[in-house]
């Protein structure tokens, strides 16, 4: 949702009253398909898509790599394992990476929501601008690009 002036100012004072880290960080992870597994620049592109250096953050700890010999899908021979290991390399609690997300309990009448802010810094800077509203942080998908921290 991103509201007018009004709604905006409310989001921010309800932000000032008290918010939590629900343990999810935000990815946009594009599509990925066959070509972008077949090439280093273009899975180097899809990589920085997501976050800067995240494809050396892949690879650290592989020896020995020959990039003219090993393609990204000889080290990644499935879409799942590729997605696992960049949800352990971006979601793991020591490394600050991806979009913080907040949370922010409204009650009103009996029933509550939750107002979802993703980008703590944006918010923290005053340039974002919009919520995901649930009715419970457990609504929070991967599939809505919501990641689990991996405490």
């Amino acid at each position: 949702m991103s509201p007018d002036e009004e709604g905006q100012s409310f989001l921010y004072q309800a932000l000032g009253e008290g918010f939590e880290f629900p343990g999810f960080r935000f990815l946009t992870i594009p599509t990925l398909n066959k070509k972008i597994l077949d090439d280093w620049a273009l899975f180097e592109s899809w990589c920085d898509s997501i976050e800067d250096e995240l494809m050396s953050r892949l690879l650290d700890g592989i020896e020995g790599l020959d990039s003219k010999k090993t393609l990204p899908r000889h080290l990644f021979k499935t879409k799942k394992i590729l997605f696992e290991k960049l949800e352990a390399t971006l979601c793991s609690p020591e490394i600050e990476s991806g979009t913080d997300v907040m949370s922010v309990k409204i009650e009103s009448d009996g029933k509550s929501l939750h107002l979802i802010y993703i980008d703590s810094d944006g918010w923290t800077l005053g340039h974002s601008d919009s919520v995901f509203v649930v009715d419970s942080p457990n609504e929070l998908t991967r599939e809505l690009g919501f990641y689990p921290i991996r405490y």
